[in-house]
């Protein structure tokens, strides 16, 4: 793994990148905002009435608890919008530490995931932090037989980590097989410590802050990659990771081959250079030739159009679904459709304007979009304040 990884161009929006484009024949369905366009938060642009699931059968109204010890919980974070140290002390959060590491353990590193006939997966990208996004506008899409797929970076530059990773990790033990979660580049210490996550575990825990932020690392170190979607007929699959792809991903076997604990330490350097494009990579537009090239975060790589085209035909994958930057409009399609990015915090940082959105897929896997301004928040949104702003800021 690069050790001089920068994530100051971590998240730097794509919309202005050339070969992005909305699809052919969209379909929309408007949460919180009055049209495609991203207004700034006091521009005085009606708003729908937003909404929250009043208890967890909101969320999941036809499936049952696989155990029901968070799910007092899970309807505190939901019903009152509330900080995490109101509804968990120090102990807890240990407890659930060690319940969402024995069931995201035996998980492979590259989930399967069948849309049957008559369900829905909703595909969620970037978080970081923005609990009452998470709370008003992504949970509360319902849907027959709903499940939701996250695609990591749930920590950082927002300013409640803590309550949406403790109310995610609490639902993926509640909810198994109906709340997948995968790994970002913000879901490790190296990267956590600077951006935010540590800053606030220790402010809100004080003593036991520290130890809150290693158990939580210890945590994501257990979280699976990628995933493979595969529609109900099976003639459709998407493969979803929250960076992208990388030279040595010539087939899906070397993702379920990694041991992914082990990245950042023993892992072989195939496999961490797999790992970081999974994590870390990001795809551009400069002539239908590009394959690979260095990336300028310090870690993973740049794909063009060729290496996407070349993935999805050699592994029979319709698109690849990555997060990891922000979209103006909460998603952005790019490599002649193959590729599309969802990017799920609105007014990233407080300053961004951008909506967020969510992809909802049937189980003919033909995605619609969920799209929303920010929610009102308890918690100030913005840059974390021992943090200067990044460089992509003021490009």
């Amino acid at each position: 793994m690069a050790d001089n990884r920068n994530d100051n161009h971590d998240d730097d929006s794509s919309g202005d990148e050339a070969g992005f484009k909305p699809i052919a024949s969209p379909s929309f369905i408007m949460s919180g905002t009055a049209g495609r366009t991203a207004f700034p938060p006091d521009s005085g642009v009606d708003e729908s009435q937003l909404h929250q699931p009043e208890d967890i059968s909101a969320v999941f109204d036809d499936v049952a608890a696989a155990s029901p010890r968070w799910v007092p919980a899970i309807e505190k974070f939901l019903k009152d919008d509330c900080s995490v140290t109101d509804v968990l002390e120090p102990a807890e959060i240990d407890e659930l530490c060690n319940a969402a590491i024995a069931v995201l353990s035996v998980e492979p590193s590259l989930l399967s995931i069948d849309v049957v006939e008559g369900s829905s997966l909703a595909i969620v990208g970037d978080v970081h932090g923005q609990f009452a996004d998470l709370v008003h506008h992504i949970l509360p899409q319902k849907g027959p037989k709903r499940s939701f797929l996250f695609l990591g970076d749930y920590v950082d530059r927002g300013p409640q980590s803590l309550e949406a990773i403790c109310l995610l990790l609490a639902l993926k033990v509640t909810y198994p097989r109906n709340v997948f979660m995968l790994r970002g580049n913000h879901e490790e210490a190296q990267t956590s410590r600077i951006y935010g996550f540590f800053s606030e575990a220790v402010q809100k825990y004080q003593n036991s802050g520290t130890d809150i932020w290693s158990r939580v690392n210890e945590v994501f170190c257990h979280i699976p990659v990628a995933a493979l979607v595969t529609s109900a007929n099976g003639q459709r699959r998407f493969f979803c990771a929250h960076g992208g792809l990388s030279p040595d991903l010539t087939d899906l076997a070397r993702v379920r081959n990694i041991d992914r604990v082990d990245y950042g330490a023993t892992l072989d350097n195939t496999s961490a250079a797999i790992m970081d494009g999974l994590l870390w990579s990001d795809p551009v537009q400069e002539g239908n030739s590009l394959r690979f090239r260095p990336n300028e975060r310090g870690c993973g790589f740049v794909f063009g159009p060729a290496a996407t085209q070349e993935f999805c035909a050699d592994n029979n994958v319709s698109l690849v679904i990555r997060a990891h930057q922000m979209a103006m409009e909460g998603y952005n399609w790019s490599h002649n459709q193959l590729c599309l990015t969802v990017f799920s915090a609105p007014n990233y940082c407080g300053i961004s304007n951008n909506l967020g959105a969510v992809a909802i897929c049937d189980s003919a896997l033909e995605p619609t979009f969920v799209q929303y301004k920010s929610a009102p928040s308890k918690a100030h949104v913005g840059p974390p304040a021992p943090m200067a702003l990044p460089p992509f800021f003021f490009r």
